[in-house]
């Protein structure tokens, strides 16, 4: 009889648990979703003006550039908010500037040169440009995020994020280059940022000048040392969803993951809540983890995961209900015949989501091991499923490829939280 009030009791705290992140959560998830909003308005242009196959190339591009962003950013965002200092922030910036500009060059070199794809060399300086951009900015963001500031990154992201996409969709509807309007778009967002900041940012680059000088090469390979895994497990979880497009490409051909790409973007807006939601609830899983106090872990990662689910369940029923209509309004009438296939990404989004939410706790005990695990179990179940289904189940492979992997991911973090509960209570 006492377990049905103790667990109604449970589900209580788990809500206001998470309820108590809300602003802060709702201040990253409005930015995350102006600026996504807008940088859809690129993949809009492009499925509008040249098509879906130039979609399906810039797609391709983005397949590359993403994954390789996520190793040479080398974790540095999550790290800073899970430690809630800036103890190697000066080391952090100085990385993220070099180390994306040699992994983008060498990735573009790779698939141009080695692999003969020159019809991607637009696409993929372009993808390139707007990646590079994003890490920097990033950072800065992080810092507003560990001094409590979420609101002043939304006002932030209003005045140089959504302008300077913008910019980007106006020139390339006027040029036809895309890679113009990337480098357009990088100009604005730097000098809006310089405006509006530049108080902050001298202080910031006066700390920097003072702190360069004495880094010495063991410092950063030591913090590089340090950061690789948490970047490796961030690359492995993006193989995934990058792999996916190659995939797609490889069994069907470019118009097809031009569709795909399409689809796939109401998706990426509901990753981007899903991320936002996890660094709000970052800093306190870390807390529990520290304190070990599990009963309070517990309700902040099921509370999330639950969550979660419940925005796919949200977001299916949205799809079913109007989804034709807004494929229609959106990229126009040739786009309406995958409306099936957007409400079957739209039900396996949510098991994604959770996935990646999931991740988060990883995080916060740093389980470098089992995040690497993870990643490579879900990424290998995740293509393979799609690869093998390609044939028997058409574009339909990738939604259940999708909600398998997410279960999956599910699976071992959570056995995983279990057994270090398990081994520290000393059973």
């Amino acid at each position: 009889m006492r377990f049905v009030p103790n667990y109604v009791i449970s589900i209580h705290k788990s809500i206001n648990s998470i309820a108590t992140t809300g602003r802060d959560t709702v201040a990253i998830t409005a930015a995350a979703v102006l600026a996504a909003l807008t940088q859809w308005l690129v993949i809009v242009a492009i499925a509008r003006i040249e098509g879906p196959t130039e979609l399906g190339y810039f797609s391709f591009a983005q397949a590359i550039v993403i994954p390789v962003s996520y190793l040479a950013w080398l974790s540095s965002r999550q790290q800073i908010l899970a430690a809630a200092d800036f103890t190697a922030i000066d080391r952090h910036v100085l990385l993220r500037l070099v180390v994306p500009l040699a992994l983008f060059s060498f990735a573009f070199v790779v698939v141009v040169f080695g692999l003969g794809r020159f019809e991607l060399v637009p696409y993929l300086l372009a993808a390139i440009i707007m990646k590079y951009a994003e890490g920097i900015f990033d950072i800065w963001s992080a810092i507003l995020q560990v001094q409590a500031k979420s609101m002043k990154m939304l006002r932030l992201t209003i005045v140089r994020v959504v302008p300077a996409n913008i910019l980007l969709v106006a020139t390339y509807a006027v040029t036809s280059n895309i890679v113009l309007g990337s480098i357009i778009s990088f100009l604005a967002m730097a000098s809006a940022s310089f405006f509006f900041e530049r108080a902050d940012i001298a202080v910031a680059l006066s700390v920097m000048r003072q702190r360069w000088p004495g880094l010495g090469v063991s410092q950063l390979v030591s913090l590089i040392r340090l950061s690789f895994p948490l970047a490796l497990a961030n690359l492995l979880m993006s193989v995934a969803p990058a792999g996916l497009r190659l995939v797609v490409e490889h069994k069907f051909d470019a118009s097809t993951l031009g569709y795909f790409s399409a689809i796939n973007q109401f998706v990426t807006l509901g990753s981007l809540v899903q991320t936002a939601f996890g660094q709000a609830i970052l800093p306190r899983l870390a807390y529990q983890a520290r304190q070990r106090a599990w009963a309070q872990f517990w309700r902040t990662q099921l509370g999330g995961i639950g969550f979660m689910l419940c925005v796919g369940v949200v977001a299916t029923g949205a799809s079913y209900a109007i989804g034709s209509q807004v494929l229609l309004m959106i990229y126009g009438e040739r786009y309406v015949e995958y409306y099936s296939f957007l409400i079957a990404m739209a039900a396996a989004a949510g098991f994604q989501y959770a996935g990646a939410t999931a991740g988060v706790g990883a995080f916060a005990m740093h389980l470098r091991k089992t995040m690497l695990l993870s990643y490579c179990v879900v990424s290998v179940v995740t293509l393979s499923a799609a690869y093998f289904l390609a044939s028997s189940s058409g574009v339909f492979c990738i939604p259940i490829a999708l909600a398998v992997g997410g279960l999956c991911q599910i699976g071992v973090f959570t056995f995983a939280f279990w057994r270090i509960q398990y081994s520290q209570r000393g059973i």
